[in-house]
C-alpha cells in the first residue's frame, strides 16, 4: 500500500485524514453497472485469512478455515500448500524446508449457499465429502494438483457459515491456507 501522509509524534490525525484513508483502502467491489456487470448487488467487504493445521488433517476429515464472518455466496481465491509435515509449516522445527515442501496451488471459486454431503443434502461428515449439485451444493478445488482438497461453507452449521477444507487425498495433508475473499455477491442470499 502506498503511504499516504508522514506523522510526527504527537502530531494530531484529522477525521477527514481518517475517512480519506479508508476511501483509499484497497477494496474489492462490484464493477459499475454500465459495464454490464451482474454482480452489482455485491457488498464491499472483502476480507481474508491465513490458516495452518500443523496436527494434519487425516483422510476422509475436514477441519474449520474460519468462523469470524459468514462465507456463503462469495468469491473466494488464494493458495494452498500441503507442508507434507508437521515440523515443516511455519515455526515447525523444520519450518526452513516449508518453501521447498510442496507445490502451491492457487484456487478461484464461489462458494454459493454452501456444500452437502451428498445429493439429498447431508451435512458433509467424516467420510462424506462435499458434492456438487446445480443450483445445491458447492465447492472450489482447493488443491489443483489432485483437486482431492474442497473448500465449502458449511451450509447446515449455526450463522455465521464458517469456511471449512476437507481432505479427500487418501492420505494426511498438513495444510497452510491463504484465502481472499469478496462481499456477498447477492446471488444466493
Amino acid at each position: 500500500m502506498k503511504q499516504l501522509n508522514t506523522f510526527v509524534p504527537l502530531e494530531e490525525i484529522t477525521s477527514t485524514f481518517l475517512n480519506s484513508a479508508q476511501d483509499a483502502t484497497l477494496t474489492a467491489r462490484a464493477a459499475l453497472p454500465t459495464s454490464g456487470n451482474d454482480l452489482v448487488a455485491m457488498t464491499r467487504s472483502p476480507d481474508g485469512v491465513v490458516f495452518s493445521y500443523p496436527t494434519g488433517v487425516a483422510a476422509g476429515h475436514m477441519v474449520e478455515i474460519d468462523c469470524s464472518l459468514d462465507w456463503h455466496d462469495r468469491l473466494i481465491r488464494g493458495i494452498y500448500q500441503d507442508a507434507t509435515g508437521a515440523t515443516k509449516v511455519p515455526g515447525g522445527a523444520a519450518d526452513n524446508a516449508f518453501n521447498a515442501a510442496a507445490l502451491q496451488s492457487m484456487f478461484f471459486g464461489y462458494t454459493g449457499h454452501g456444500g452437502y454431503g451428498d445429493a439429498m443434502g447431508a451435512q458433509v461428515s467424516i467420510g462424506n465429502p462435499p458434492v456438487s449439485s446445480a443450483g445445491a451444493s458447492w465447492f472450489v478445488h482447493g488443491d489443483g494438483a489432485t483437486n482431492q482438497v474442497y473448500l465449502y461453507v458449511d451450509f447446515l452449521a449455526a450463522t455465521p457459515k464458517g469456511l471449512w477444507l476437507y481432505n479427500n487425498t487418501g492420505g494426511t495433508i498438513y495444510p497452510v491456507v491463504w484465502v481472499e475473499c469478496t462481499g456477498r455477491t447477492g446471488k444466493r442470499s
